[in-house]
């Protein structure tokens, strides 16, 4: 199994990082949501003035009307505490909750991020989008930016890939990519690679799984 990580941004995505409803007007951070439905999911990403839900089996954008509230002449999606009204969508009005657990996933795909791993004790998140890395280190969420300079690919027999990073102070990290089953100990969420990243030493572990 090959892990062929290639930078992917959707046109939706591309999109939703370029609205901006007034030139001079401070730009609204997205805010993306996994709804869970009775008998479905989708998710919903807000850019503040238009909402987009990817709805099983198409895409739809609605206006904002007022705070919280998004419609267009058929349909209508509305917060309501913690849950969230979907109206008139295949006739029928659907109460869901949002899943804050996999929306941060969701989140992430559709910022362009090709591949997300978490580990623990000390906490960490790691996401790559093509040849960028982004690492927070420890509860403060610490940010470095890496490099990826160097890919290799192991035996079929054993398969792993191997990346060479740097950051910007020129400190040489190991990452480490292996398919296989893998279990956050925090959650107990499963994904479908292991994660292996070290540096000068110190060594980090954990799960992540390609989201394109």
């Amino acid at each position: 199994m090959q892990l062929n990580l290639k930078t992917f941004f959707t046109p939706i995505a591309l999109t939703l990082a370029a609205c901006s409803s007034e030139p001079n007007k401070a730009e609204i951070p997205p805010v993306t949501y996994l709804l869970e439905c009775d008998t479905f999911e989708y998710v919903a990403r807000s850019d503040g003035e238009r909402l987009w839900l990817f709805l099983p089996g198409e895409t739809l954008a609605l206006p904002r009307v007022s705070q919280g509230r998004y419609q267009n002449e058929d349909l209508a999606w509305q917060a309501e505490g913690e849950a969230y009204r979907l109206s008139g969508w295949q006739g029928v009005d659907h109460l869901c909750r949002n899943n804050p657990r996999k929306a941060i996933w969701e989140h992430a795909k559709l910022n362009g991020v090709d591949f997300r791993a978490v580990g623990q004790e000390p906490p960490w998140v790691l996401e790559m989008s093509g040849t960028s890395v982004h690492l927070w280190q420890g509860y403060e969420r610490t940010e470095r930016v890496l490099r990826v300079m160097e890919q290799t690919q192991s035996s079929a027999e054993r398969p792993q890939t191997r990346y060479r990073l740097e950051d910007r102070d020129g400190q040489t990290w190991l990452l480490r990519l292996s398919p296989g089953h893998c279990a956050d100990p925090m959650s107990g969420e499963r994904f479908e690679t292991r994660v292996e990243l070290e540096t000068e030493g110190t060594q980090y572990a954990g799960c992540g799984h390609a989201l394109h």
